[in-house]
């Protein structure tokens, strides 16, 4: 079983030994070859042609609601930092599990996904910000720090599908295409953890719920 202490094992590899064997790298590997795995009972999320994978990242951070006048939280945008675990791409089952563990790390033990945000596998942030077609309204938001300077994303949602397990508490599976940036022509968020807020609230109300979930950046 993929345990925590076996991922800050290789943590401690990746840091410490990050260009002597790529058997013990977590980032940094190439992924044009490697395809996002969707459920097959759906048609919403699909991978445009000719689009290939230029990264893959873990993002850890909080789903951001507000309460309106029904009792029900609206979404209000999201934060997240972006790690590359790219070099586990290829084990899917291994990847698959890593939004679990950060979520339950980030839940835990705060000051470890901290520590994280200063190693290399740290490449970026997630964020919304103000719509640039419309000029009002938020967007989803991606800057790959490692990357060129212009490496920003700024997209709409085209495709939302509930998450297939437990999608009372985890956020939905998205596709979004760009309108702004040169980051990405497609991103899509999957393998989510957490995330929903609770069904009812009381108007006014904020909450911020903690979520991990895989974003793949296709071009």
């Amino acid at each position: 079983m993929f345990s925590l202490v076996v991922l800050f094992s290789l943590f401690s590899f990746a840091i410490a030994y990050p260009l002597q064997s790529r058997s013990l790298q977590l980032s940094g590997c190439p992924v044009s070859t490697i395809k996002p795995s969707f459920p097959s009972n759906q048609t919403t999320l699909s991978v445009p042609a000719g689009q290939k994978p230029q990264y893959i990242a873990i993002g850890v951070g909080v789903q951001n609601y507000t309460c309106g006048s029904t009792g029900t939280y609206t979404s209000i945008g999201a934060v997240a930092d972006l790690f590359d675990f790219s070099c586990l791409a290829k084990e899917t089952s291994i990847l698959n599990t890593v939004p679990s563990i950060l979520y339950g790390v980030e839940v835990g033990s705060p000051p470890a996904i901290k520590f994280l945000d200063s190693t290399p596998l740290h490449i970026g942030k997630h964020f919304f910000a103000v719509n640039p077609t419309t000029g009002s309204g938020i967007s989803p938001a991606f800057h790959i720090t490692t990357s060129h300077e212009d490496a920003l994303f700024v997209g709409n949602k085209i495709g939302d599908i509930k998450a297939p397990t437990d999608s009372t508490h985890n956020v939905d599976w998205l596709q979004l295409s760009t309108i702004e940036g040169t980051l990405a022509k497609t991103v899509y968020r999957i393998q989510t953890k957490q995330g929903q807020p609770p069904a009812s609230c009381k108007p006014g109300a904020a909450i911020s719920v903690p979520y991990a979930a895989q974003y793949w950046f296709l071009s």
